[in-house]
């Protein structure tokens, strides 16, 4: 409970009266008795009150019966010294009768704090505790120590903001929260004005607690232009003796009506002067704005505002032009209203017209337009294109304007929209180009087709402005090849998915752009050869037609025909050199043993070349049953097994004529080659007419 009165009293403003938080310092304890007063030393000023915090401790065996409070500066205080008795108030000096008092009444909470009221200077010195039993009492040795100050704190005076001809209430607050004597309140005036004494009402708020009070008196009065810059004073006064007081002065807010002063009609080119007056209090702050309603600035030197002095203005327009006509506004501004003056300037003038409106709109909604002049006087306005024109008089429009509206709008409708403005210093013209978008559109030519394992789809689509197209089969796929071509508004968007399972898919094409989104799902027509054909003899040539395995083949076929083309050519022509120049003195016989079947090799045929030569063929043959008819001494080389032929000549003497006719039509530049090959050592010329046996023994 202690506590709590504690944080009550000085959340209330019991630091006004009392010095020093209540903070208890360290325990005092002898024998079990313990005692805690306020840490620092109390300091209040005179006229208000002051806390001795205090809290106590005693053994289980001693019940406390009563509180008494000495102030002696002797270390053991007596009887003629108590200031407070909680049993007896006999006992209690004159001087302290009826001023001090528990903060807790209740001894059980062991919270032996008191208040002090009505200070005086002599009220400073030390206080000493002491608690009673029965028959017997314990005086604590440690004593709070109290400095009473001459009175310091000012009351408070609350002024709302007056105006003249509205009543207000003014508050005096005494300082402190201090339940003693009641202090007395006085309130003085001094300036004109004031026709007899204010009608003067004294308050005292109830109590925030059973110890703390606040004193307040309330001054009702009727504010007037006469009280504005009055003084008032408030004194508070404590035990007819401790004093203290505050001064406010008065501001009665009043204003009068505008007045304004010069010509508001001018003509083009002239200067516009015109002055805007208030008197009020506190000053009016005066402003012009323009027709726009803008403020208008000092700093401006064809239309400005000028203050000339506290509560006027005055309007300067420099060379006056058709924009600066219309309507200004005088706006005087204080604390408690607000006045406003409207004067009209009118100039004759034509601006240039203005076509607003969505330009870009989509086929089948609404096209709306409005072109808008500002002139005076009014203007006839014509709006309209592609046949469909509409004529009015600003005069009779809202704002100067005229509308055209065109609903269900089709691509016809597209195109250059006017306007026109007639006033009698011109004409004036301004134009806009509208364009229609029109929704996507996907074309029957659009579809799908599934051969095999292979998925193939083209969407195309046209709209205004070109759209987009996005497969949605293709979000969950990572390999496909996807072609997008654009010519003019059209858009062709094809695909190519390989894979199983897509026969029975439904294929979404969705083409969208700024007019809206369409979308169109495709069913894959399925080819004959996308049936799975039973695997057998019969169903080879299907598989073999697929087109990769015809790819591959063709590749393969080509690459080795040029291949042998270019072999069987070269060594053609080497043969033909060596049969010229009748060099070949070495021949092998072959002997085909029949009766050992492992060792026949069937004739195969190669292409020739040269249709013309046919006398050579070649053959795989057994060299196991070959022997040589003569040995070379190039046997013995190194690279003998690297560089040995074997031919078969298979040719008669008309053959060999007709070859060597043949070679007199080689053109010159092959038989200077060939007399570039006749150079070499005729045992090298030997050696390349075999073919390498050991290399075809390891073939075989």
């Amino acid at each position: 409970m202690f506590i709590i009165i504690s944080i009550i009293l000085l959340s209330s403003g019991w630091s006004s009266c009392v010095a020093g938080a209540p903070e208890l310092g360290e325990p005092y304890c002898v024998s079990g008795y313990c005692v805690q007063l306020s840490k620092y030393d109390v300091t209040a000023e005179a006229g208000l009150c002051a806390v001795i915090h205090c809290s106590f401790e005693t053994p289980s065996s001693f019940y406390p019966k009563s509180l008494v409070w000495y102030k002696c500066e002797a270390p053991r205080c007596t009887e003629s010294d108590i200031i407070f008795h909680s049993k007896n108030k006999e006992k209690i000096q004159s001087s302290f009768s009826e001023r001090v008092s528990l903060l807790e009444p209740d001894l059980n909470d062991r919270n032996c704090s008191i208040i002090i009221n009505d200070l005086d200077p002599s009220d400073s010195g030390s206080y000493q505790l002491r608690v009673n039993s029965y028959n017997t009492g314990w005086t604590f040795s440690p004593k709070a120590k109290l400095s009473v100050t001459s009175l310091q704190q000012k009351p408070t005076i609350q002024a709302p903001p007056l105006t003249e001809g509205q009543n207000a209430s003014l508050t005096c607050t005494a300082p402190g929260l201090c339940s003693g004597s009641e202090p007395i309140i006085t309130w003085t005036w001094r300036g004109a004005g004031q026709k007899g004494p204010p009608n003067i009402t004294t308050a005292t708020t109830p109590r925030l607690t059973a110890v703390s009070h606040r004193h307040s008196s309330t001054l009702e009065l009727s504010p007037s232009a006469e009280l504005h810059r009055a003084e008032l004073t408030c004194t508070v006064t404590f035990n007819n003796k401790h004093s203290t007081q505050d001064t406010v002065r008065l501001n009665v807010t009043y204003v009068k009506d505008i007045e304004v002063s010069g010509n508001s009609t001018v003509q083009e080119g002239d200067t516009l002067d015109v002055t805007c007056r208030v008197d009020s209090f506190p000053p009016s702050q005066v402003l012009w704005y323009g027709p726009n309603t803008t403020n208008l600035n000092v700093s401006e030197n064809t239309e400005r505002s000028r203050q000339t002095d506290l509560g006027s203005a005055s309007l300067l327009l420099y060379n006056v032009t058709q924009a600066q006509s219309g309507q200004y506004l005088c706006e005087a501004v204080h604390v408690s209203s607000t006045q406003t003056r409207l004067i009209n300037i009118s100039v004759i003038y034509v601006r240039e017209p203005v076509i607003s409106g969505n330009t870009s709109v989509v086929e089948g909604s609404e096209l709306s337009l409005t072109c808008t002049v500002d002139s005076f006087p009014a203007s006839n306005i014509t709006l309209g294109g592609r046949g469909i024109y509409f004529t009015v008089n600003s005069a009779h429009t809202k704002a100067g304007s005229v509308s055209l509206v065109i609903s269900n709008m089709t691509v016809d409708d597209a195109g250059r929209y006017e306007c026109t403005v007639e006033h009698e210093l011109r004409t004036l013209n301004t134009s806009v180009d509208v364009t229609v978008f029109w929704k996507p559109h996907i074309l029957n030519s659009s579809g799908c087709v599934y051969n095999g394992e292979v998925l193939s789809c083209v969407c195309v689509t046209r709209a205004s402005p070109v759209p987009s197209v996005t497969w949605t089969l293709l979000q969950d796929q990572s390999e496909y090849s996807l072609v997008t071509m654009v010519t003019g508004d059209t858009v062709n968007s094809s695909f190519v998915l390989r894979g199983t399972g897509h026969n029975r898919t439904q294929v979404q094409c969705v083409s969208s752009n700024r007019a809206g989104q369409v979308q169109e799902y495709f069913t894959p027509s399925i080819t004959s050869d996308t049936e799975e054909p039973p695997v057998g003899p019969k169903n080879i040539m299907q598989v073999v037609s697929k087109l990769e395995v015809i790819i591959g083949f063709l590749t393969g076929f080509i690459l080795a025909a040029v291949l042998c083309c270019l072999v069987i050519k070269y060594r053609r022509r080497k043969q033909n050199n060596d049969f010229k120049d009748g060099d070949i003195t070495e021949t092998l016989e072959m002997v085909n043993e029949v009766e050992e079947p492992e060792l026949n090799y069937d004739m195969v045929e190669v292409s020739k070349a040269n249709t013309e030569l046919e006398e050579l063929h070649y053959a795989r043959i057994n060299f196991s049953a070959m022997t040589p008819t003569k040995q070379r001494e190039r046997l013995t080389r190194e690279d003998t097994t690297n560089t040995e032929y074997a031919e078969i000549k298979r040719e008669t003497a008309e053959q060999r004529q007709d070859m060597d006719e043949e070679t007199e039509d080689i053109p010159e530049e092959q038989e200077e080659a060939d007399m570039s090959n006749q150079s070499v050592p005729e045992q090298e010329q030997q050696e390349q007419v075999y073919s390498n046996v050991k290399e075809i023994m390891d073939d075989e």
